[in-house]
């Protein structure tokens, strides 16, 4: 084996090369050794330093000795005058690939030999850019496993209502107290309301979006209803949701005033976005949870309903409603069960007919007209259900 040539001294000019010749070739690691440490004698004394991988020391930098990353710091500070490293140490302990599992690991006279890197909490992985948290550990296999649903009686309930005046019956008939506000289980600003008791063998939270800050009216709405939902679940872990309010009835449907129905599905019809697939996600139809023993014993009817964000109705909307095929229509139903959905907690509606949509009076104003009397069997109607479900579980209902 021939000898290296000497490395050329600073002031000798390297040869120039043509385009044409071979291109010195790179160490295989080159591209994954960005920095390494190297420990220089000098006077005696080892000094350790950092150069960029292929940097030119020079010939003035002689006795250039990689040392490992690994070594401890006691090793390392015994390192005196003309000392050299434990033989059980190996000047070179490991040095970086480039990847987040392995090291290169070398002792002297030895061969390099990669191993796997201790394990490390998660960090945060820049990626173009932006901050991504790490995947963090997963959770032990001994964790126990989840009491299967259905295995024993309701115990928390949670009503979930749009409007003052139609829950303010229920807050009455059940005795129900607000929550102050230092025992909030909202975040700080939000305005909506809890009131909880308990009743028989249940304990109670009605939930409302409470009033708009600029304009003092109730926030009805689909936004309102999703957002009140979503942290009242995410807080009180109900067993069960009853979503309770007034609707307006299709005459076409059989639906009049004062009736009461319970929705066997739920979707939305002023969602419309006209591309394959998201025209389905916008309708967003889904079946709700299904009480045959409470549609059985209470006398409700059954009907199908749909969500929009307005009161009246539009001709898109009339189109999208028949499409439903919706025998009532209100401005929440559907955007709680979307909620609810997400978390696997299982949903009733329960809707009182103010005003017959296809009838002759406008909706506003017949809306208005019998919204305090069918607020009253609103509240007969729920009170019936939490009687009903008061000792059992989900399956019997």
């Amino acid at each position: 084996m021939s000898e290296s040539p000497p490395l050329p001294h600073r002031d000798e000019p390297t040869p120039s090369k043509s385009r044409h010749d071979s291109p010195p070739k790179s160490s295989p690691l080159s591209t994954a050794l960005p920095l390494r440490h190297v420990y220089t004698r000098r006077r005696g004394h080892y000094h350790r330093s950092q150069v960029n991988q292929g940097e030119d020391m020079g010939p003035d930098k002689e006795e250039r000795q990689p040392t490992g990353g690994g070594a401890s710091q006691a090793a390392r500070s015994s390192v005196g005058p003309d000392s050299t490293p434990p033989a059980d140490q190996p000047i070179i302990s490991e040095m970086d690939t480039g990847s987040p599992l392995w090291r290169l690991s070398l002792g002297t006279g030895s061969s390099p030999t990669c191993q796997r890197r201790p394990a490390s909490p998660p960090r945060t992985i820049r990626l173009l850019g932006f901050e991504l948290p790490a995947m963090a550990p997963p959770p032990p296999s001994e964790q126990p496993d989840a009491p299967a649903a259905g295995a024993g009686a309701i115990s928390k309930v949670l009503i979930v209502m749009a409007m003052e005046t139609e829950a303010t019956p229920l807050v009455n008939k059940f005795r129900l107290v607000e929550a102050p506000a230092h025992e909030s289980i909202f975040p700080k600003g939000a305005t909506w309301t809890r009131f909880y008791g308990n009743y028989k063998d249940l304990h109670l939270d009605l939930v409302m979006p409470g009033k708009d800050v600029v304009f003092g009216v109730d926030s009805v709405g689909t936004v309102s209803a999703s957002l009140v939902a979503y942290a009242s679940i995410q807080a009180l872990k109900p067993d069960l949701i009853i979503n309770a309010g007034t609707a307006g009835g299709f005459k076409t449907k059989g639906a009049s005033v004062g009736d009461v129905f319970l929705a066997s599905d739920v979707a939305f019809h002023d969602r419309r976005i006209p591309i394959p697939v998201f025209d389905m996600y916008g309708v967003g139809a889904r079946k709700t949870f299904a009480a045959p023993n409470i549609l059985k014993e209470l006398n409700f009817k059954l009907g199908k309903l749909s969500t929009g964000d307005s009161l009246d109705m539009s001709p898109q909307d009339e189109e999208m409603i028949l499409k439903n095929d919706a025998t009532v229509k209100d401005m929440e139903g559907a955007a709680v069960a979307y909620v609810a959905d997400i978390f696997s907690t299982p949903a009733i509606f329960v809707k009182a007919v103010t005003d017959i949509v296809d009838g002759e009076k406008p909706t506003a104003e017949e809306f208005l007209q019998n919204l305090i009397s069918v607020t009253a069997a609103l509240d007969v109607a729920v009170t019936k259900m939490i009687d009903f479900i008061s000792g059992k579980r989900i399956t019997d209902l």
